[in-house]
């Protein structure tokens, strides 16, 4: 595992176009691998949004994007991580046959997939998206990473589960609209501190038919230092991780290891 490792967020405003966010999000790619990124971070539904035809989409285009994730990767030595939509069965229909799934996608092809467990009904997604309902660490040759998808990062259950199993990073591809960006910025910065680990979040902006979207895409440490944070336009945001802060973090208060379990048995 490396100590020390450059990563890139890919901060972009989502057209509801699929071929325009395809060729936008190839061009902020090839501009994070020549940074020399090892990983780079693509927002929540970075393919298409809140489209109309989330099903046709994934059906469509899922093959396509992934392989040419994969070759990227490949070719680059790096890991892609972004949500699109996805469906399991071609063959079904309505809103039960699409998941908002992130594909963590390395120069050894697929690592692995996490479909968004919570779904916001504000922002009608139990109507368009079946929810996961599986957490999995990652493990890759430069670190072992959790992802969540937005709105997961108010259920703090989540990310605890995937620090104590190992996660040194928890990447959160999101589409977190106005007037909610204080709220993001806190639980970032909360999630961080209370586990000690890098939390690194790609925001989308722009607007859609209902929402506007503020980015403000950010790195946070250990510590809950914001060590990088972006504004409310497209851009390519890349910043050095040292792994080996966790670690000093965590023996300078141990309190991973303090907490008692006597309230699990209480928690969903």
């Amino acid at each position: 595992m490396a100590l020390k490792l450059s990563i890139s967020i890919i901060q972009m405003d989502v057209k509801n176009d699929v071929e325009e966010d395809i060729k936008k999000s190839r061009e902020f790619l090839g501009r994070a691998a020549s940074r020399g990124s090892k990983f780079v971070i693509l927002p929540e539904l970075w393919l298409c949004g809140y489209a109309n035809n989330l099903q046709e989409i994934a059906r469509r285009y899922y093959d396509e994007v992934t392989t040419n994730l994969t070759e990227f990767a490949a070719r680059h030595d790096l890991y892609v991580i972004g949500s699109i939509p996805t469906t399991s069965n071609g063959k079904k229909r309505g809103a039960a046959a699409v998941r908002n799934t992130a594909h963590l996608i390395g120069p050894e092809g697929m690592v692995g997939t996490y479909d968004k467990v919570h779904l916001i009904k504000i922002m009608g997604e139990d109507k368009i998206f079946q929810p996961g309902n599986k957490w999995k660490v990652f493990h890759t040759k430069y670190a072992d990473v959790g992802i969540v998808i937005c709105y997961d990062l108010r259920f703090p259950g989540l990310t605890r589960i995937l620090t104590v199993n190992g996660a040194r990073m928890i990447v959160v591809p999101s589409a977190w609209p106005y007037p909610r960006i204080q709220a993001y910025r806190h639980l970032m910065v909360a999630r961080a501190i209370e586990n000690q680990l890098f939390m690194v979040s790609s925001n989308r902006v722009g607007q859609d038919k209902k929402f506007s979207y503020f980015g403000h895409s950010m790195v946070v440490d250990p510590m809950g230092e914001i060590i990088m944070e972006g504004d409310e336009n497209e851009t390519l945001l890349t910043c050095e991780l040292d792994f080996s802060k966790i670690d000093e973090v965590r023996q300078m208060l141990p309190c991973l290891k303090e907490r008692r379990k006597l309230y699990d048995k209480f928690l969903d």
